[in-house]
């Protein structure tokens, strides 16, 4: 059913796809599984605008923020993770 529908009107409908843009650049990153929820999150958003729904919409948009969240500190400490990883393992115990 139709829910919220002051969200699809063809201003919103730019800017969502704005924001469908840009989680589709994040899907490209070469990060093993961070292109998930950046993913779903635009299958939310895209069953939300056409079915005019929302709620639908609003749920993709925070998951999208969410995702992009979660790429930016995978970007960020994903370095120092594998570091400490690599540090503990191949370390001979000195």
């Amino acid at each position: 059913r139709r829910r919220f529908t002051f969200i699809n009107n063809p201003i919103t409908d730019r800017l969502i796809g704005a924001f469908i843009f840009i989680l589709a650049g994040i899907t490209l990153t070469p990060i093993l599984f961070a292109n998930t929820i950046p993913g779903v999150a635009i299958i939310l958003m895209s069953f939300g605008m056409i079915n005019k729904d929302g709620l639908m919409v609003i749920i993709g948009i925070l998951v999208g923020i969410f995702g992009i969240f979660v790429v930016w500190c995978m970007i960020i400490f994903g370095k120092a993770v594998i570091l400490k990883i690599i540090d503990k393992f191949f370390t001979i115990g000195l």
